[in-house]
């Protein structure tokens, strides 16, 4: 039996994605192939992507809504500043999740999630780390502001 195109990209992914077992799932896993998009919407900044990857921020798949934040900072819409600063602030979340909203609230120099980016600064050293790195990245960018 020879693997064409499509189906061999959603088995790769469905590997990818899940190890040996995605091979099983991958006429049937659709999440691998959402991330796939997500990760292209991020790559490729497009503005107009921006409500589909917030979307995805409410997946039940934690490795879902990492693609997903990693995509809104690369967007860079100013929309998704306070879904990211909820999920930045959610002690329900998964700290590696946590960790990248930080990251994303710095890449969009997101001066407005100051605070909740400091109330973060005693918590878990992955999310302390990624919020004093988002602080700095902030406070740099306003500085050279400033200084125009």
């Amino acid at each position: 039996m020879r693997i064409h195109g499509i189906m061999a990209f959603a088995i790769v992914l469905a590997f990818f994605c899940n190890g040996p077992a995605g091979l099983s799932l991958a006429y049937a896993n659709t999440s691998c192939i959402n991330t796939h998009a997500l990760y292209k919407y991020g790559e490729s900044r497009d503005q107009s992507k921006v409500d589909q990857v917030l979307a995805a921020l409410n997946s039940p798949d934690h490795h879902v809504r990492r693609i997903a934040i990693r995509a809104l900072g690369k967007i860079g819409h100013k929309k998704s500043i306070t879904p990211l600063i909820q999920v930045l602030t959610s002690k329900d979340e998964n700290p590696m999740v946590r960790s990248l909203a930080a990251w994303a609230l710095g890449a969009m120099n997101a001066g407005q999630a100051l605070d909740a980016l400091t109330l973060c600064l005693d918590t878990e050293p992955l999310i302390s780390l990624s919020a004093r790195k988002a602080i700095s990245k902030i406070a740099g960018h306003y500085t050279t502001l400033a200084n125009l």
